[in-house]
């Protein structure tokens, strides 16, 4: 692939997805092979397997999973929408 073909190739690409009801969403991730990650990593699961009171992880992690569970909602009920542009 030339470096002409290359922006409009994935032009079109875009294109036949949109065309077939999908959206391009991006999502950065942890690399898992970048330095370092893997130590940090490691230090974060020490840290809670080595709590001794877990509340406040489990209220952490009680509010991020209602915080998902009314986003979830919240796009169903958009998406719903008569007139809505997608």
């Amino acid at each position: 692939m030339n470096a002409v073909d290359g922006p409009d190739k994935f032009r079109r690409y875009r294109d036949r997805q949109k065309a077939r009801g999908l959206k391009e969403v991006r999502r950065w991730v942890y690399d898992l092979e970048a330095p370092g990650f893997r130590d940090r990593l490691a230090a974060e699961i020490a840290r809670i397997n080595g709590a001794d009171d877990t509340s406040d992880l489990d209220g952490f992690l009680d509010a991020a999973w209602a915080d998902l569970d009314d986003v979830a909602r919240t796009a169903e009920r958009t998406a719903d929408q008569p007139g809505r542009d997608r």
